[in-house]
């Protein structure tokens, strides 16, 4: 099996570990198996979750080769964005947020396909916005725009709707 290299998924055992256990977004895999991220390695989608961590949908495109790639790894920021066929997939981690982007860049319909944040402090509601996009991941329902209520206090620091893994 191919190595993960980065991986957006609900957190279902609220370990913070991506597990058997856990339901994928979008996963980054090494199918080159050149132990580092490359063109040719391949960004698998899953399931995108509401705000409960409750299945919302399922991205229809299954599979997408990453055709280019940035790493971004500094001190207070660690992020991947890969660009596929029809887009970019964004896995990005701060000490304030982790987030995962689904971006449309053909001219006529560009835009953010999915964008979920999980905001790790209590100063920025958590949001999950899909658009009906059909690349780069093509989600099977949409428009889907959730808010947490900043008054509900089970939507504070980290929450498991989203996790966000980068090797």
């Amino acid at each position: 099996m191919a190595k993960l290299l980065a991986a957006a998924y609900t957190d279902a055992n609220s370990n913070n570990k991506f597990d058997g256990k856990d339901t994928l977004i979008a996963g980054l895999y090494d199918t080159d198996k050149s132990k580092d991220l490359s063109i040719g390695d391949t960004v698998t989608f899953g399931t995108y979750p509401h705000l409960d961590g409750s299945a919302a949908g399922k991205f229809q495109h299954v599979e997408k080769a990453v055709t280019d790639f940035t790493i971004t790894s500094e001190p207070t920021f660690d992020s991947v964005s890969v660009t596929v066929d029809g887009g970019r997939v964004d896995w990005t981690i701060t000490p304030t947020s982790e987030s995962f982007s689904t971006i449309n860049t053909e001219p006529l319909t560009a835009g953010f396909e999915s964008n979920f944040i999980d905001f790790l402090d209590n100063s920025t509601p958590d949001h999950i916005r899909v658009n009906a996009k059909t690349d780069p991941g093509h989600p099977d329902t949409a428009p889907i725009l959730e808010d947490a209520d900043p008054t509900d206090v089970t939507h504070v620091g980290d929450n498991g709707f989203l996790d966000i893994f980068i090797a």
